[in-house]
């Protein structure tokens, strides 16, 4: 078997970025299910031939998939589109390509799955900016267990359950993974993600 480890740059070196309309697009995917979970708890990362094969349950992801998102309540104004585009190749790891078009512009991020089942963000581009952003990201744990503890949008997160009913417009979804956030700088926020 071909593999590739992929290294993540030290996280907690620096503060927490502050919530912008990218995170706000993110957290949209409530709404429909479809939601972004990014940084992460593990050093590296190895990934097989199939990296580009993403069939986590919380957040699997094929070409030509194409999500349109959006938001409710307090969040209503923003919607936007999230596609996957073709597979590509970043840092010899095979990835999909997704194209986010959203508010706030338009940003592509290069996807895989490590062989442990952990989806992973290895790439992003934003078009409004030209820049690239070249820090891994996971966006998703394998196999999430009451009591894990996560860092994701550079805060840390705790598993509540694994087994939540969660009713939104799209629907009633049943086994969610429902998540809180520990950290000082957004105390007692709550996400939910549903299996596929």
């Amino acid at each position: 078997m071909n593999s590739h480890t992929h290294n993540r740059k030290a996280s907690g070196a620096s503060a927490p970025r502050p919530r912008s309309c990218s995170f706000i697009r993110h957290a949209l995917w409530l709404a429909l299910d479809f939601v972004l979970l990014q940084a992460g708890p593990l050093p590296g990362a190895v990934f097989g031939a199939n990296s580009a094969t993403i069939n986590n349950i919380y957040y699997p992801l094929n070409v030509p998939a194409k999500f349109t998102y959006r938001g409710t309540g307090n969040v209503s104004q923003y919607s936007g589109t999230h596609q996957a585009t073709a597979i590509e190749t970043v840092d010899g790891v095979s990835c999909i390509k997704v194209v986010d078009d959203a508010p706030d512009g338009i940003l592509y991020e290069w996807l895989a799955q490590d062989t442990t089942g952990a989806g992973w963000g290895l790439r992003k581009y934003d078009v409004s900016t030209g820049e690239y952003e070249e820090e891994d990201e996971l966006y998703m744990v394998p196999n999430p267990q009451v009591g894990d503890r996560f860092e994701l949008w550079m805060l840390d997160y705790e598993v509540l359950s694994t087994t939540e009913q969660v009713t939104v417009p799209a629907g009633t979804y049943r086994g969610c993974l429902h998540l809180r956030c520990i950290d000082p700088a957004w105390p007692g926020q709550e996400e939910f993600y549903a299996p596929w």
